[in-house]
């Protein structure tokens, strides 16, 4: 009787509402459709049928519905979906769950035929037993490193009891966050739920942690009241599969080891004598052994491989090089990030090359003018090796002369005194440090290339600086200078004080990683030991504004509260 009432009721009213005819001239039409009636009603109880029919006040048309609708609980089975002028329909290709409260919320499903202006608000609600959910959650879901609020994150609930999570199985609720990262769950059952947020890449309500951001929260949520979340959920990328050596295998000249994840640190041991020589790929997911020594068959190879949740591997592997007429790699080195500190007179720079480094010759390394001035370093300059020999950082003392020659306004005759009327600045000295040809030898005997680069004595009246007093309870912490990008630029480790200089004008952020175990560094947590990661805060002024401008020749001053 109440199947036949409904289908009455929403004949007679669609019917009045599919005789009119929209306008072909005048204004442009910003009003969004309207719902006029639907069955079931917006908390109905005892539905039994598995349907759900929404009438308009004009034509309307389903957008992305897929995308766009959101059932919870989450069914496990398909719905088709058919509209005709001003109504939709939902047909259910399963049977609902008894006692159980539905909701629908369309979002941005449903557009009017004309402009495509979406029905606000579009959210249904029903009960297929006697009594309907009321409880609600709402939340905030940030990123971690930035703290800005993540839109269009998926955030689920799960049966606290049930063994499944956001890595093997879709949520029992799920909602989606909003511009300003605010999310909102309605029409919830009370109990004990845990509680996740992630960026569903590819739609499968499920979270793949070696590409999908994702966060958690730490307690169980007992929903028996409307809950609203003291805390936000901090999105992160945080790859929580263990860490596993997916093969061994010759690759011309060498052997290739691939694994599923970044290795943040790794040591390896033969029983022979001899040491092997790897580099290891910036991905940190391949490591490359040299054929560096003889093998009669095969070298047992004994691995111990770290993670960046500290999760470690040991494991053996074997190698074998091939006979091949395949030619090595190419050899190539670059030279950056050469500094001239005048005040320190000190020049440091760094060097990194795709194999590793056998031997360094320092015979002809210098600074050079001209063809007839030049100042040897091959007993000044010192280099620190990476690991994997592919990184040197060098240094050397400038010698007086040198700094003079290079700041020196005009060299005077001697006995002359200068003309403090006229200052007229002659050019400076140009310079050059230069590692010849030949100077490194790799693993394979390769000689690198020439690399040059000018020396520049940075101007203080070029840069700005940044620093201030810190005022907080923490023990231990970090604070990183970032630029608007949230790339890193400078990092020190907290105290009293903090301090950045030679800093380019720009607009620039500050972020304050808190050691919470006083370990010595930020640690990102785990997910499967139900550890947070340490806390992470960005500066912010008083009026809210997170970025701090710095200009040429200006000392900023700001004092960190937290």
């Amino acid at each position: 009787m109440r199947n036949l009432l409904v289908s009455i009721a929403l004949t007679t009213i669609l019917w009045s509402c599919a005789n009119r005819i929209p306008p072909t001239g005048g204004p442009k039409d910003e009003d969004p459709p309207q719902l006029l009636i639907s069955a079931p009603n917006n908390g109905d109880k005892n539905i039994k049928y598995n349907f759900v029919t929404l009438g308009f006040n004009e034509p309307v048309v389903l957008d992305k519905i897929k995308e766009n609708l959101i059932i919870t609980p989450r069914i496990d089975f398909e719905y088709k979906t058919k509209y005709k002028k001003n109504t939709i329909t939902l047909e259910f290709e399963g049977e609902l769950q008894d006692s159980t409260t539905y909701t629908l919320n369309f979002r941005e499903g449903v557009v009017d035929i004309t402009e495509g202006n979406p029905v606000e608000n579009l959210v249904l609600a029903f009960s297929t037993g006697p009594l309907l959910d009321t409880l609600e959650v709402y939340g905030l879901v940030i990123d971690l490193m930035t703290q800005e609020p993540v839109e269009k994150a998926t955030v689920g609930l799960y049966t606290a009891k049930d063994t499944t999570d956001i890595f093997n199985s879709p949520p029992l609720y799920f909602t989606n966050t909003l511009e300003d990262g605010s999310f909102r769950f309605r029409n919830i059952k009370d109990g004990n739920y845990r509680l996740y947020a992630f960026l569903d890449g590819n739609k499968n309500l499920t979270v793949e942690s070696d590409r999908e951001p994702y966060a958690f929260l730490g307690d169980t949520l007992t929903v028996d009241t409307v809950k609203v979340l003291e805390e936000p959920l901090t999105l992160q990328y945080l790859n929580v599969d263990s860490l596993k050596i997916n093969r061994v295998s010759n690759s011309g000249l060498y052997m290739v080891l691939s694994t599923n994840k970044y290795v943040t640190e790794e040591a390896f041991r033969v029983e022979t004598t001899d040491t092997l020589v790897y580099k290891k790929n910036d991905d940190g997911k391949e490591i490359k052994f040299y054929n560096t020594f003889p093998i009669e068959d095969s070298l047992e190879v004994f691995a111990q491989l770290k993670d960046s949740t500290g999760f470690l591997l040991q494991d053996t592997f074997y190698i074998a090089y091939q006979e091949t007429t395949r030619r090595p790699d190419d050899f190539t080195s670059t030279l950056k990030s050469v500094d001239t500190d005048p005040v320190n007179k000190l020049v440091t720079g760094e060097l990194s090359f795709d194999k590793p480094i056998k031997r360094i010759v320092k015979d002809s390394i210098r600074v050079q003018r001209d063809s007839t001035m030049y100042i040897n370093l091959s007993e000044t300059i010192g280099f620190v090796a990476n690991k994997t020999n592919t990184k040197y950082s060098f240094s050397f003392e400038m010698a007086q002369t040198l700094l003079d020659s290079m700041t020196f306004v005009r060299q005077l005759p001697k006995g002359q005194k200068p003309d403090l009327k006229n200052k007229t600045k002659s050019p400076k000295r140009n310079y050059e440090l230069i590692f010849p040809r030949g100077t490194f030898y790799s693993v394979e005997s390769d000689t690198s290339e020439l690399l040059k680069e000018p020396l520049k004595i940075k101007s203080n009246e070029n840069y700005g600086t940044l620093g201030g007093t810190v005022k907080t309870t923490k023990e231990s912490f970090i604070i990183q200078l970032l630029d608007k990008r949230f790339n890193l630029i400078d990092e020190t480790i907290g105290g009293k004080n903090y301090s950045f200089s030679e800093i380019p004008p720009g607009e620039y952020k500050i972020r304050i990683l808190i050691d919470t175990n006083n370990n010595g560094q930020w640690d990102p947590g785990d997910i499967r030991k139900n550890i947070q990661p340490e806390p992470v805060f960005i500066y912010m002024d008083e009026k809210g504004v997170n970025t701090t401008a710095i200009r040429a020749n200006w000392e900023v001053n700001v004092d960190l509260y937290f």
